[in-house]
């Protein structure tokens, strides 16, 4: 990839001249992509950039970088400063960054639905927050609540939002961040 500053027309003639093909213009970013033959990436750029120069500054064009072309990613989940002891102790941002590349944000969780049976789950919570979709509240029996309202199933205890918290804490830079932040949904049974 070669950055430059001039205009987008001269640098095409001067990568032309050269002798490459372009592969992608990105004249927003001001910055053609061509094809390095048969050289090893840095090889390819040292010749690009070469290349480039010997053309450029006649057609008015100079060069800003040469650099390989490579994808790069906008989310990178390990560096998120809610990520705490717990997740690294079980290489959850490892896989996160793995698999992201891969499979996006479902290696976060995205499309996952959990289920969380224990003491309820306090569906205020900031971390939890539009998170708990279903209830169930066995613990008034013989009276069984089942719906969609989370309030039914609020926990009196806090063992259960600390369970769903582990299993789905938003990663969002504040607070903490668990296993699958980007989980859909969490159903809830209150005990």
């Amino acid at each position: 990839m070669i950055g430059y500053d001039g205009d987008p027309a001269a640098a095409k003639a001067a990568v032309k001249a050269a002798g490459f093909k372009i592969v992608r213009e990105l004249d927003v970013f001001h910055a053609i992509v061509v094809e390095v033959k048969g050289l090893g990436p840095a090889d390819a750029v040292d010749k690009a950039r070469k290349g480039f120069m010997r053309h450029a500054k006649s057609l008015g064009v100079a060069l800003r970088y040469a650099e390989p072309d490579r994808l790069l990613y906008a989310l990178e989940p390990s560096t998120s400063p809610d990520i705490q002891w717990n997740m690294e102790m079980i290489s959850a941002p490892a896989v996160w960054d793995y698999y992201y590349p891969l499979v996006g944000d479902a290696a976060l969780g995205n499309g996952v639905q959990v289920a969380v049976l224990d003491t309820g789950i306090d569906y205020t919570h900031p971390e939890l927050s539009g998170k708990v979709v279903w209830c169930v509240n066995t613990a008034d029996y013989p009276w069984t609540i089942a719906g969609n309202q989370p309030r039914y199933c609020i926990d009196r205890n806090g063992h259960g939002t600390h369970v769903a918290g582990i299993i789905a804490a938003a990663l969002d830079g504040v607070g903490v961040a668990d296993v699958a932040p980007f989980c859909d949904t969490i159903r809830d049974k209150g005990a």
